[in-house]
């Protein structure tokens, strides 16, 4: 088993909507987080496993964010690292979705996640 994180993903989600550019030091000014906790949540290709999480960064880091309490924690992810032949991740759709989405294609914006649950039809 291995936790994903890729707090990059999500500062391009946010650049996106929040139509602005978000630096690191603004992220680390309005967190008070330094580089080095910041880095922790940074992945490089295709993910970096986290080994441990400081549940206050984590929290100062999703309230800078915006992340609406009760939803999941929309940069990390959980894999199934136990050896499988036939799975790839993330897989060749995820990899071509993120490649829309980091170059502003397919882009879905919603007032809020009331309406993004009711688009999903969830």
């Amino acid at each position: 088993m291995a936790i994903l994180v890729d707090l990059a993903q999500l500062k391009r989600v946010k650049e996106v909507e929040w139509r602005r550019k978000i630096t690191w030091q603004e992220i680390r000014e309005k967190t008070g987080l330094g580089f080095g906790t910041i880095g922790q949540f940074l992945a490089e290709d295709s993910g970096r496993k986290l080994k441990r999480v400081d549940l206050a960064n984590l929290d100062k880091i999703c309230k800078y964010f915006g992340v609406p309490s009760g939803l999941p924690v929309p940069f990390f992810i959980f894999v199934d690292d136990s050896p499988s032949p036939d799975t790839e991740v993330p897989n060749q759709v995820t990899r071509e979705t993120f490649a829309k989405t980091d170059a502003g294609q397919e882009l879905v914006h919603c007032r809020d996640a009331t309406e993004m649950f009711e688009r999903l039809g969830i």
